[in-house]
């Protein structure tokens, strides 16, 4: 199993990033512009007040390696399902993956939190763990290189789109 921490600094304060990090139109752009996916979209979202959840369908573009990418196979989509709680600044998501959900396991908890200065610091806690026979150090070490491009990018996108 794969657990890993980023620490990423962004230059805008922790409530505009979670404007940002829930907003539709921003995350299209996102997902869609900057990373190149094919598809990223809100099925499902709710708003208490207290906590956002929604559900988010998403066709990743990924550079696989082939022994992957044959296990995977084309139309490969994952769906992501996150609470966001606005009092603690705290989000939590798991992605399920269109093939081979019974052995992938992929999670994290994202923090927000203030920087002296200005700006703020954005935390994220990533499980993976894929139980696939003979690949499946190969898919963990691959995803986590994906997950930290991605938010990596994420947190340079913020900034230039305040």
């Amino acid at each position: 199993m794969g657990k890993f921490t980023m620490v990423l600094s962004c230059s805008l304060p922790p409530e505009r990033v979670w404007e940002q990090f829930l907003d539709r139109k921003f995350n299209e752009q996102f997902y869609q512009e900057a990373l190149g996916w094919p598809q990223w979209s809100i099925e499902e979202q709710s708003d208490t007040g207290e906590e956002v959840v929604r559900k988010v369908a998403m066709t990743p573009r990924r550079e696989l390696p082939g022994p992957i990418a044959k296990v995977l196979g084309t139309g490969f989509r994952q769906t992501e399902e996150g609470t966001f709680a606005s009092a603690t600044r705290t989000g939590t998501w798991r992605r399920i993956p269109s093939t081979l959900a019974d052995k992938w396991h992929e999670e994290a908890t994202v923090r927000i939190e203030s920087v002296d200065g200005g700006g703020c610091r954005i935390t994220i806690d990533v499980t993976l763990e894929m139980r696939v026979f003979g690949i499946g150090g190969l898919m963990e070490s691959t995803f986590e290189k994906h997950l930290r491009n991605e938010w990596e990018t994420f947190a340079r996108f913020s900034s230039q789109h305040p």
